[in-house]
């Protein structure tokens, strides 16, 4: 199908096909209503560019026919910040009021729910090129400092990314620059697009 008949049938203009076809690095991501007309234009199911831009190949169904036998099997969820705040206030409560064997557990997920905060945070405002923030330095410090997990836990590899975010990598950890800028750069797609859908 050529980029004429894709517009045709509802689909972006030529223009935008191309650059969606040939992007370079400067070529920023498709808009919700750029992927909605791709679906339209090439007849596929709401949402499958959308899936596509995201990483995955698998055939979305039509709205309303999804099979829902593994619906049940995900292994992530959005959850607004303000709960995840509230969360951290009430269990940092309950550290304080417990004996420090009893509150272990609690600490340990208090302490990987605010590794998932603030590396969503460090996402959004840092990375290649941009100025390290003070604040967020100061707010972060604890978890930046943290000594590193042994060699193959995958927590090192978390730690290791935040640092790369504060512009903070060490020097004999540079090989992992590559894959931290290809997951920075498709996390930040992925902020971009849940917020202009939302």
């Amino acid at each position: 199908m050529t980029r004429t008949e894709v517009h045709e049938k509802g689909g972006p203009a030529d223009t935008t096909m191309a650059r969606i076809e040939n992007p370079v690095p400067e070529t920023a991501s498709p808009r919700p209503t750029t992927l909605r007309r791709l679906d339209l234009g090439l007849s596929w199911p709401e949402g499958h560019a959308a899936k596509i831009l995201h990483g995955s190949t698998q055939v979305v169904d039509a709205p309303g026919t999804q099979d829902l036998t593994d619906a049940l099997s995900f292994t992530t969820m959005e959850i607004p910040v303000s709960i995840i705040q509230d969360i951290v206030q009430a269990a940092s409560k309950v550290v304080v009021a417990l004996p420090n064997a009893d509150s272990e557990d609690l600490k340990a997920c208090v302490q990987r729910l605010t590794a998932i905060y603030a590396t969503e945070v460090l996402e959004r405002v840092g990375g290649p090129g941009t100025a390290r923030i003070p604040l967020i330095d100061l707010t972060f410090r604890d978890l930046l400092d943290t000594p590193l997990a042994a060699p193959g836990d995958p927590m090192r590899t978390e730690q290791l990314y935040r640092r790369w975010l504060a512009g903070m990598l060490p020097d004999d950890e540079k090989d992992l620059s590559d894959a931290f800028t290809t997951r920075w750069k498709a996390r930040r797609r992925s902020i971009r697009l849940r917020e202009d859908t939302s």
